[in-house]
């Protein structure tokens, strides 16, 4: 018996080196876990004002960037149809009209007329199913855009790339003009605010931004925090 005890009081030693040496491994195992974990995000909706209420597009957009609904993704892999492809060229053409982007139209013109020059990626979301990403590769510019397809309008769009396609630098009458687009000017309390222009009755801020050292350049909408 004694020679049990005395084994047993020789490990009980070794098993604590051991957990002391394995606990702070184990603590940052959690804090790695804990930083990588998607914290959800309250749903702004309730926080709007009646008229930014009776807005579908506003709600969309909240819903879209809403991490606690966006619990479950579907993704879908497919080509859009030849109607998208065209509409989609034809709402960037608009975007060029309004010098919120600027590009050559001629040769947007002329992918409208072969539509199979770019590969598109549709991302559906389970909570805002016609809400769709293209991915277009355009003469060595790859441009990632955000659609609505209810409203046919882009809601936001990434250009990675020197090429055709740039997004004004202007950003203030950028921004104006792409809220004009989106049809959200209906709200009257959009004002500048830094490089965004925001309104506090949809909880909405549109900006532009040019990333530093690199050739992404974007245009988006989202959620104010």
């Amino acid at each position: 018996m004694k020679k049990i005890l005395c084994t047993s009081y020789g490990i009980i030693p070794i098993v604590i080196f051991i957990i002391s040496l394995s606990l702070p491994y184990l603590l940052n195992e959690k804090d790695k876990k804990d930083l990588l974990t998607t914290h959800p995000i309250e749903s702004m909706i309730f926080k709007l004002d009646s008229e930014a209420k009776d807005i579908s597009l506003v709600q969309k957009i909240h819903k879209k960037y809403d991490i606690k609904g966006n619990d479950i993704v579907s993704e879908m892999y497919v080509n859009a149809n030849t109607d998208e492809k065209i509409e989609l060229f034809e709402q960037l053409e608009e975007l060029i009209d309004r010098n919120i982007l600027i590009g050559n139209k001629k040769n947007f013109l002329k992918y409208i007329g072969n539509v199979k020059d770019f590969e598109d990626i549709i991302v559906s979301f389970d909570n805002v199913q016609d809400i769709k990403e293209y991915i277009l590769n355009i003469n060595g510019q790859k441009i990632t855009c955000l659609w609505d397809v209810e409203t046919s309008k882009i809601l936001s769009i990434e250009i990675n790339g020197d090429g055709d396609l740039t997004i004004d630098k202007d950003k203030q009458e950028t921004l104006k003009e792409f809220i004009s687009y989106l049809n959200l000017d209906v709200l009257e309390d959009w004002n500048m605010n830094g490089n965004s222009i925001q309104s506090n009755k949809a909880c909405l801020l549109a900006k532009s931004e040019e990333l530093e050292d690199s050739e992404v350049k974007y245009l988006i909408i989202i959620p104010t925090s």
